[in-house]
């Protein structure tokens, strides 16, 4: 039996309120903080209410309220 490598591919996807950019959360910067992976694969979604966010286009800061899947 042939044997394979899977690949995981997972964002969480917020929409910037004031330029209106999508930010994936899973990307550089933010993926460098562990809090949203654990929170995100221990499906903890309350963890991250009121995970503060700063856009990186234009440093916009925001909270998270909830996530929706």
């Amino acid at each position: 039996m042939t044997t394979i490598i899977a690949s995981l591919r997972w964002s969480l996807d917020v929409d910037c309120p004031s330029c209106e950019k999508i930010l994936d959360l899973a990307d550089s910067p933010y993926a460098d903080n562990q809090d949203i992976v654990v929170a995100v694969f221990n499906n903890n979604w309350d963890a991250l209410k009121g995970y503060e966010v700063t856009c990186k286009f234009c440093k916009h800061e925001f909270k998270i309220d909830e996530i929706e899947y």
